[in-house]
């Protein structure tokens, strides 16, 4: 059951997709997830019953084998069971399922407990020694595999069929045929008084309940997971992806109080960008943007940063707003570097389709920032505010004065704890900044094989 479990739950993304029809209905949402995974999970029951019978299947032929005969009783009892494991199959196909199936099939595996055990060796030692015949071990094995499904109420319905068929076959089957005359006959008939066999109704009721229990948890638990998973889509709306997933677990009060860290800050912006939308069309200037973007942004979160702003052309990005760490610089520098090979990449499909190329200016600068929730209660925005922020902005403007396409602040090179020389970096002179007294130290790529 728990493996189930965690198979449903790596399926909910997809169920999700599917509830995300009905968006401005969150019960709608939530029912059309559960019934995606009441789904999966009828559709692994009916294969894991198919499995069952091909073991049992296999035993039956090497006893038979084994003892040199052949048990016509056995081969009913076998084909009744692949009858409803080909029935749960078909009626568990796409298309021809539908919510009352489960319960059909329960329905039908407890008529088939009752014709099972209304005959062969219950006629034989009498319907008191129901619970002795091998076929009601799979009782239990029946109610395992109705708790894949999902539904409390119907394990609560299969434990109490069951039960009722179990104790309609004691009460109704022949009355025991052995008699009393050995100490054999005495134990049996012992075993199975009304006394015994009340417990093994009563274990077997408890079971179900039990079962029932996990099975109600097992449903709270997707539950939340798909309301969890509906909240962060409606943040997602507004803010990136870790940022969504962070207010959807953290309170808003927490957040506007807000924490001051160190960052690592990446400013891109497209070279000749205005001249190049004065030669576009509205709809080509529009997939453009929306291609820079797309691009942009997978190269900053694929580094573990957060894409803070878009304006224009224009891409911030965040490295440590979420979880602050010691690689932040780091992957603040794999992340620009990846970008420009994106970039590169993308001008040669532009090239094969006579497009002009793409030309990038991105800084990197790092330090400490507030990060927070700021903002009214009708309009919020989760961004980082400093000094740092700015510097990094600036640091991006100066590659284009400088004819390059990357420049980090000696902040960045420190906060890797690499050496700048090692690592294929060059220093440049210092550099001013507007709106700074002081001047900065910057280095840009002396080698394209550095970090």
């Amino acid at each position: 059951m728990l493996a189930s479990l965690a198979m449903i739950r790596s399926r909910l993304m997809q169920s999700w997709a599917s509830a995300r029809r009905h968006p401005g209905d969150n019960r709608t949402s939530t029912r059309i997830a559960l019934q995606e995974a009441e789904y999966r999970a009828e559709r692994l029951a009916a294969k894991a019953r198919l499995v069952i019978v091909v073991l049992f299947g296999a035993q039956i032929v090497a006893a038979s084998l084994a003892l040199g005969r052949f048990n016509t009783w056995i081969v009913v009892i076998y084909g009744l069971n692949v009858a409803a494991t080909l029935v749960a199959a078909v009626l568990t196909r796409p298309g021809f399922y539908r919510r009352w199936v489960p319960w059909m099939l329960a329905t039908l595996d407890g008529t088939t407990l009752l014709i099972i055990l209304s005959g062969g060796a219950v006629e034989v030692l009498g319907g008191a020694f129901a619970p002795a015949v091998t076929y009601s071990w799979v009782l239990f094995l029946l109610l395992a595999l109705t708790a894949m499904r999902y539904d409390a109420r119907l394990v609560i319905y299969s434990s109490l069929l069951f039960s009722a068929v179990l104790a309609w076959v004691m009460l109704t089957g022949p009355a025991t045929v052995t008699a009393p005359d050995s100490t054999f006959d005495e134990t049996m008939n012992a075993l199975h008084g009304p006394g015994p066999n009340t417990a093994r109704l009563t274990v077997l009721l408890l079971t179900g309940l039990i079962l029932a229990g996990m099975v109600a948890r097992g449903r709270r638990s997707i539950v939340e997971a798909v309301e969890a998973t509906r909240r962060i889509e409606n943040l997602a709306r507004q803010f990136a992806r870790p940022v969504a997933a962070l207010l959807a677990d953290t309170e808003a009060v927490a957040l506007k109080q807000g924490r001051r860290h160190n960052v690592a800050i990446l400013f891109a912006d497209v070279r000749g960008f205005t001249a190049l939308a004065e030669q576009l069309e509205p709809a080509i200037l529009v997939d453009f943007l929306s291609e820079f973007r797309r691009r942009s942004t997978w190269a900053i979160e694929s580094h573990g940063g957060v894409v803070d702003k878009f304006v224009g052309d224009n891409v911030m990005g965040v490295f440590g707003a979420i979880d602050p760490g010691p690689e932040d610089a780091i992957h603040a520098l794999e992340a620009a570097q990846n970008l420009l090979e994106t970039i590169n990449r993308w001008n040669e499909e532009r090239q094969q389709q006579s497009a002009p190329p793409v030309a990038l200016g991105i800084g990197l600068h790092y330090g400490p920032v507030f990060t927070g929730l700021v903002g009214t209660e009708e309009r919020q925005e989760f961004t980082v505010i400093g000094d740092v922020v700015n510097t990094a902005h600036r640091i991006e403007g100066l590659t284009k004065e400088l004819g390059t396409s990357l420049l980090v602040s000696a902040q960045i090179m420190e906060a890797t704890g690499l050496s700048p020389e090692e690592a294929g970096w060059m220093p440049l002179p210092l550099q001013s900044l507007r709106g700074r007294t002081e001047p900065v130290r910057l280095f840009v790529r002396s080698s394209p094989h550095g970090v």
